[in-house]
């Protein structure tokens, strides 16, 4: 990975979303050279989310939602859950059913809870079934 982090920083100065987002890793968990930093990981991801990269919007709204290296904003971390989820981002389909079914940064639909819910079920995510089931499950009771 060490040879890796030179090219990824080219790259990314040359505008290479992937490799600005791939830094924003780097940068979240500390590997190589780079100390850990929300804020910088927040920065990187911006810009790469911002040309359309869905894991970074994914790992941007993460940020927003928790209020890590960023201010708070569940509204904005919607908006970016709500980019990438069009990309079928299954743990962006899977915060996004969340933030519906529990009213954050959005209005709360249980509706629309499930059918992201479903649609992360859909892409493989491996906590979507048990949460959709016990949605479900409450309704029927």
């Amino acid at each position: 990975m060490k040879e890796a982090l030179p090219y990824f920083q080219l790259a990314s100065a040359q505008g290479h979303a992937r490799a600005t987002y791939l830094l924003g890793c780097y940068s979240l968990m500390g590997l190589d050279r780079f100390d850990p930093s929300e804020e910088k990981a927040a920065r990187f991801f911006r810009l790469a989310a911002d040309t359309g990269i869905d894991e970074a919007q994914y790992n941007l709204g993460v940020l927003l939602l928790e209020g890590k290296g960023v201010a708070k904003s569940e509204e904005e971390a919607v908006h970016y859950f709500q980019l990438a989820a069009a990309q079928e981002n299954s743990a962006a389909q899977y915060k996004l059913g969340l933030c519906y079914l529990k009213g954050l940064g959005i209005q709360e639909s249980r509706d629309l809870a499930i059918k992201y819910l479903e649609l992360a079920v859909k892409q493989g995510h491996e906590k979507a079934p048990e949460t959709l089931e016990a949605i479900l499950m409450n309704t029927t009771q």
